[in-house]
């Protein structure tokens, strides 16, 4: 353990602070059209479309019109298919209330790879972004993770090192381009396994 207290704490975005609590919405959605819960996620989050989308090349409505192609829902309007798509999903209410507690002592970032409407569809509908000293969107800096670059803007934007700073994600690949640059790491499972690893880590840390 480093002799560098924490300064930084470094937060995903989906399934870390936005959940999907219920999946029947989306299971519906699928199911209209012949296809899985995993499919369809996969059109929306990981086709060549929604790279694109994540990195700022094209935007999100672009995406969407590509995933209602494909899908064979051209005659939907691309917000009813995300009020659908989205339906199920909601802010961590307990995560939140504990970044509200770290806020007091430390610096807090937001690092996410997003479509170009997010930042405002969070902060209309959670107010998000006011918990974070700093947040990129992947889109907006033409970007993503687990490319080092984008981490190390944040870090820039927060004035911390690496090693002076905690990355919390849900996928593997993220956490271990952080790794690399120097980060400490917490693989996001459940609310309550990634508070108490956050929580540990910070208390070795003062104790060290």
């Amino acid at each position: 353990m480093s002799n560098s207290l924490f300064k930084a704490i470094i937060f995903d975005m989906g399934e870390v602070l936005v959940k999907t609590f219920d999946r029947s919405h989306r299971t519906r959605l699928a199911s209209r059209f012949n296809l899985s819960f995993e499919e369809l996620e996969k059109i929306v989050y990981f086709s060549d479309s929604a790279v694109s989308a994540m990195s700022g090349e094209i935007s999100e409505d672009e995406h969407f019109r590509y995933v209602l192609k494909v899908i064979g829902a051209s005659y939907l309007k691309i917000h009813e298919f995300q009020e659908d798509f989205w339906g199920g999903d909601d802010i961590d209410k307990e995560m939140i209330d504990f970044i509200s507690a770290l806020k007091k002592q430390y610096k807090l970032g937001l690092l996410s790879n997003a479509m170009d409407s997010t930042r405002q569809r969070l902060n209309d509908k959670y107010n998000l972004l006011a918990y974070f000293d700093a947040g990129i969107f992947s889109c907006e800096v033409r970007m993503a993770k687990p490319s080092p670059e984008i981490y190390k803007l944040l870090l820039n934007q927060l004035h911390v090192k690496p090693i002076e700073s905690i990355f919390i994600d849900d996928n593997i690949d993220n956490l271990e381009a952080a790794q690399k640059l120097g980060l400490t790491i917490v693989h996001a499972i459940t609310t309550q396994q990634t508070i108490d690893s956050i929580t540990q880590l910070l208390e070795l840390n003062l104790s060290s």
